[in-house]
């Protein structure tokens, strides 16, 4: 098949077009038929459903008989006929011409009996659809009897020494009853010419059941009783074999898809293959019964499958497309039931539903599918092969999967995909799988900043979390052409941290920063090598230091947590790093002014320095308290007080004994004591130190600047420090 051609639904000719091995019956009842000599005729019934290929099976006996020189094949087509006198004439005329045809140069009698048949009906060429010639008539014949026709020819068919007339009548099974009626009356009626095989081309239990309304008794019996007694021997094409029916349909599947490969990537990968042509077998396969069935589901994946190219997962979109030709109910019932099938917002299939919900799926499947536990159907095999939620909530048992991963990518079974399948297109808003997949190819070519213009066109306006969701999706793609990945990654550096929205545990920001984070440990073999950790320092050194300091965090964390892909080593120089660009940026004011509000940030820069080079810290904190001295100690000792945050507020309330031991460790506490100690009011009131349920918190009553101060005195006293202590002694 060429590229956008669909399979015709058009009866083969030849017995070289015929994949379904039909040729080898065909050619053996066509030579039983050239073995019939009656004196009157036979009527052979030729039954098989819709679309078992039927008028193939007819085209390849035509072609077989009309290699016999004594044989003449008239096909009778008995479409739009209102009467049985004129089924009869259409009859006559088809038999005179076609005779006369086959002995053309015979004695004048044939001739001019051939010639009378011809010109029974004025304008009869346009009846049959092919000229006759009728010139020469001597004579009237309108008031011809059909009685006389009809034995006429039958004194033709006699005088032909030794001839047969094989009379093939097709689409029988398409006439409405009376139709039906006048054509079998007349095929009794007219039965009785010798060496005349009539050969009735029709699915049979259509056909009876169609003469059946005929009767006013409604006896289903009747029409094929009827049935019976027009057809003297009943022939029933074998059913194509599942095995040659497979072969066409899967090769022709393939051929259709294959015209979408790409130089490097194919449609299906060799895997997806594999898998397709299993479950199309096991599942899909005992389903087609006609070729015309295989047919319907070759066309609708030829059209189709480009329509939604690299936006699913194509094994699964081929096996939902023969869900929708061969098993109507369930497809409508997927598409309107999705939260039985789908999994959940966390992109997986753990959640279990209640009892009493699987419950109510199976009676739904049972009424609307005829769903039976004991006998599972193969379209219910095939819904649990798509959607393993749906295996999960009708058995209630857990399950694994069976394949390789990447055969769920873009899966049916996702939230985000779903859609896709059954509309063929991407929701509004979203960034199409192939825009993106295109942006990676043609990445190779581009510069950073240029990449980063590519970026912004991609996701204009407003699209951030798509591309974050792309951004995972190849993830695999990017960290395996790692000079392409370090390129995006830098690229997605280059955008300021506020491009990305609010921060929070599964904002945008988060996630893209995460994505960084993932590429580095999917590189790790234990920890990052050498050269990728170069990769890593340049990036925190020349990235805005506040996404550095978001890439940073979750290195850190994952460290921290046992997810450990880089060593104590590497984790130590990239501290430093990122400790000495936000002090040498911070100019003056210090650091801790110049980054207020981030407590995690200024703390981390106190610890790094302090594990370089204590002297260094202590010497920054000492020089800056020496201007707006009570300011900046508040400032500072804002960083290391508790906070809670309740209903998307925060509130300050304590600072306890252990940040003030970390304190210690960064400055000497006489010199903040002696500072506090100049406060005016500092020993107005007593020191509160506040419960995590103390109310006081959260309606404005609780911490104040004032009071953090008093609390730092409160431990100094408590360790008895004072401004007479040594400096020494700390």
């Amino acid at each position: 098949m060429t590229n956008n051609q669909f399979l015709s639904d058009d009866a083969i000719k030849r017995a070289d077009q015929d994949f379904l091995n039909r040729a080898n019956f065909a050619e053996r009842l066509a030579d039983s038929i050239l073995t019939q000599r009656n004196e009157g005729s036979l009527v052979v019934g030729l039954y098989a459903p819709w679309g078992a290929g039927k008028t193939s099976v007819l085209n390849l006996i035509n072609a077989r008989l009309e290699q016999q020189e004594k044989v003449i094949v008239a096909h009778f087509n008995p479409w739009q006929v209102n009467s049985q006198e004129e089924i009869l004439k259409k009859l006559f005329l088809l038999i005179g011409q076609s005779i006369g045809e086959k002995l053309k140069g015979s004695k004048e009698t044939v001739k001019e009996t051939v010639d009378q048949i011809g010109g029974l009906v004025k304008g009869a060429s346009s009846i049959l659809g092919f000229p006759i010639d009728i010139s020469g008539i001597s004579k009237a014949i309108g008031d011809t009897k059909l009685e006389d026709l009809k034995n006429k020819i039958f004194k033709l068919m006699t005088e032909w020494n030794g001839g047969q007339l094989v009379i093939i009548i097709d689409d029988i099974d398409r006439l409405d009853k009376d139709e039906l009626f006048f054509l079998f009356k007349t095929v009794k009626l007219t039965a009785t010419f010798p060496n005349t095989v009539y050969l009735l081309s029709m699915d049979d239990k259509m056909v009876a059941k169609a003469i059946t309304k005929r009767f006013s008794d409604g006896d289903e019996a009747a029409g094929e009783k009827f049935l019976e007694k027009i057809v003297q021997v009943p022939v029933r094409i074998p059913k194509s074999r599942l095995g040659d029916l497979g072969d066409f349909t899967m090769n022709k599947i393939l051929d259709a898809v294959s015209k979408f490969d790409e130089p490097t990537k194919s449609y299906l990968s060799d895997e997806m293959k594999q898998v397709f042509i299993s479950k199309f077998r096991e599942l899909v396969l005992p389903n087609i019964g006609t070729p015309r069935m295989a047919i319907r589901y070759v066309n609708a994946i030829s059209l189709t499958c480009g329509l939604v190219k690299d936006e699913v997962n194509h094994l699964q979109f081929l096996l939902c497309e023969a869900l929708k030709i061969f098993f109507a109910k369930e497809y409508e019932f997927v598409k309107n039931n999705p939260d039985w099938f789908l999994m959940n917002k966390m992109g997986n299939h753990q959640v279990r539903v209640p009892t009493e919900d699987q419950e109510k799926l199976r009676r739904q499947l049972r009424l609307e599918m005829n769903y039976s536990e004991e006998q599972e159907s193969l379209s219910i095999k095939l819904l649990k092969f798509l959607f393993p939620n749906f295996r999960k909530n009708i058995s209630g048992n857990q399950f694994s999967i069976s394949f390789g991963e990447s055969s769920y990518e873009k899966s049916i079974s996702q939230s985000r995909y779903f859609d896709r399948y059954f509309s063929y297109n991407i929701a509004k808003g979203e960034l199409a799988d192939a825009d993106f997949d295109l942006f990676l190819l043609e990445m190779e070519a581009l510069s950073e900043e240029d990449t980063k213009g590519k970026l912004l066109d991609l996701i204009y306006p407003s699209k951030q979390k798509e591309l974050i969701h792309h951004l995972y999706r190849c993830q695999g793609a990017i960290v395996e052409d790692w000079e392409k990945g370090k390129k995006l990654i830098r690229s997605l550096c280059l955008f300021e941290l506020g491009f990305w929205g609010n921060v929070g545990e599964y904002s945008e920001r988060s996630r893209v920063y995460s994505f960084i984070h993932d590429c580095f440990k999917s590189r790790a073999d234990k920890v990052l090598s050498d050269e990728d950790f170069t990769f890593l320092e340049e990036l925190l050194s020349s990235s805005f230091k506040e996404v550095s300091w978001h890439i940073f965090n979750w290195i850190k964390s994952s460290y921290n947590y046992g997810e450990q892909f880089i060593s104590e080593r590497q984790l130590n120089d990239i501290s430093v790093i990122l400790m000495n660009r936000y002090v040498d940026e911070s100019g003056d004011p210090p650091f801790y002014i110049a980054y207020e509000g981030d407590s995690n940030l200024n703390k981390f820069i106190c610890q790094t320095m302090r594990q370089q080079d204590s002297e260094r810290l202590s010497r920054i904190l000492e020089k800056s308290f020496e201007e707006d001295s009570e300011n900046r100690v508040k400032s500072f000792l804002r960083n290391f007080e508790n906070a809670i945050r309740t209903n998307g507020r925060q509130y300050r309330y304590n600072l306890e004994s252990g940040w003030f031991e970390e304190i210690k460790g960064y400055t000497p506490s006489q010199v903040l004591l002696r500072i506090i100690n100049h406060v005016v009011d500092i020993d107005s009131e007593e020191v509160v130190f506040f419960g995590v349920g103390d109310e006081r918190i959260t309606k404005g009553e609780g911490q104040t600047d004032l009071n953090l101060l008093r609390q730092f005195k409160h431990f100094c006293a408590e360790q008895g420090i004072t401004l007479d202590t040594e400096l020494a002694d700390e």
